[in-house]
């Protein structure tokens, strides 16, 4: 894997859940330093400048985003956006995860969100959630029986409605990024990866960027040749 080096330096931590006090970050730090996978931590996905881990600490399961800025350009293009003078990447969609649980909605809990900046400059940012046991829609639904199927997609679009109800728009409505929770009778749904979220003022359903969420929702169904019921 071509990962930027070196990650030494000091991790600040940002957001963090008081019960998982400061052992869940040292693990992954590990394996930034080692560039490879330790003990029960696997690596779910890469790119050139962000990759997922997935780990187990104390029999429970977490999942590790990494954001890295290596080079100046990358950080520069980032200014007043999520590299400097602004939040980063990390703690936005931890940001985003909070508002939710805090709001009825089925998210992650956040565990940790740790920043490694330079003069206040981002390099790196990381984001550690507990892991929701599920599969993603774009995954799970394709697999449904037809009866199971129109279930979920009617409990789907009473999230997104409930969701802007309550004056959230997610602007990464995919279904790659919501949860069909294991186990769940009647289908109970999870909101994960919403860096990009804002809020409005509650009540208003029908504006410009819910109507996008819609529209982004729908197109990522017909990918799978999939709508909602009329």
């Amino acid at each position: 894997m071509n990962l930027p080096r070196p990650f030494g330096g000091r991790w600040r931590v940002v957001r963090g859940d008081p019960e998982c006090a400061g052992w869940l970050v040292e693990p992954v730090l590990a394996w930034l330093q080692e560039l490879r996978p330790g003990p029960g931590t696997e690596v779910v996905t890469t790119r050139r400048s962000s990759w997922v881990l997935r780990t187990e600490v104390n029999g429970r399961d977490f999942y590790c985003k990494v954001y890295v800025y290596p080079r100046w350009r990358d950080r520069c293009r980032g200014w007043l956006r999520n590299t400097w003078l602004a939040r980063s990447r990390a703690a936005r969609e931890a940001d985003a995860l909070s508002w939710l649980r805090c709001h009825g909605f089925l998210a992650p809990r956040v565990a940790k969100v740790a920043e490694l900046r330079r003069f206040g400059v981002l390099h790196a940012a990381m984001l550690v959630t507990e892991a929701v046991a599920g599969e993603p829609l774009d995954r799970a639904l394709p697999r449904l029986a037809p009866d199971a199927r129109a279930r979920v997609l009617d409990s789907l679009r009473a999230l997104v409605a409930a969701l802007h109800a309550q004056g959230f728009r997610d602007r990464n409505l995919d279904l790659r990024n919501i949860i069909l929770v294991a186990r769940s009778e009647p289908p109970a749904l999870a909101k994960i990866d919403s860096p990009r979220f804002c809020l409005v003022r509650p009540g208003a359903t029908d504006d410009a960027l819910a109507r996008a969420d819609w529209r982004r929702l729908e197109a990522s169904l017909r990918q799978l040749g999939l709508q909602f019921a009329r």
